[in-house]
């Protein structure tokens, strides 16, 4: 296993308050941090990190962020996360366009991961780097449960079935949103479809 990169960030807050510190890159509060600056204000939480090899410790709230710069660079995912509450919803009438004009229904498909690309959580949020991709993509609850079932093993069909089974579905519900998940997880490069 790869030994984390350390990331050297200084964190500017309100007030002009700032300072620099070294954190591993699967370090929680990594994500916290960027997850604060990036996301909706009312979400402050608290983070303690340490100054001067731990001999001194920073403390504030995460909605008191003004800027990160980091070294080497942390670059964000700035599209909503496949599966996310923001995104478009795809009608029925698209999909079945674009099944048409593939020529290939995507339930007869499997979704294979695309080899080099790794995944790890934090803080309950399931991360990907993707080869050739200069950023880190992030899933959400509902695109990390589709992934963790991409194995190369299910078509999408069985995908369908497997996911409406563990969230007390009924059948077809997820059927649209799993495809534009997979879809998205193929513009991605972070899986290919292969015939049954």
């Amino acid at each position: 296993m790869q030994t984390p990169r350390d990331i050297k960030l200084k964190i500017g807050l309100v007030g002009g308050e700032a300072h620099e510190v070294l954190l591993p890159e699967d370090a929680p509060e990594l994500v916290a941090l960027f997850s604060a600056l990036s996301g909706p204000p009312s979400e402050s939480r608290f983070v303690q990190l340490p100054l001067d090899d731990g001999k001194r410790a920073w403390s504030f709230q995460t909605s008191r962020i003004i800027s990160i710069v980091s070294d080497p660079p942390v670059v964000l995912n700035r599209e909503p996360a496949p599966g996310s509450a923001v995104r478009p919803r795809v009608k029925e009438d698209d999909q079945l366009h674009e099944r048409r004009a593939r020529g290939l229904d995507p339930t007869l498909l499997k979704p294979c991961r695309q080899k080099g690309v790794r995944a790890g959580k934090i803080l309950g949020s399931l991360f990907l780097e993707i080869p050739g991709r200069p950023d880190t993509v992030s899933l959400n609850a509902s695109g990390a449960a589709i992934w963790e079932v991409c194995d190369g093993t299910r078509s999408l069909a069985a995908i369908n079935h497997e996911l409406e089974t563990r969230f007390e579905m009924p059948a077809g519900s997820l059927r649209a949103d799993v495809e534009v998940v997979i879809k998205r997880l193929e513009d991605l490069g972070a899986v290919r479809l292969e015939p049954v």
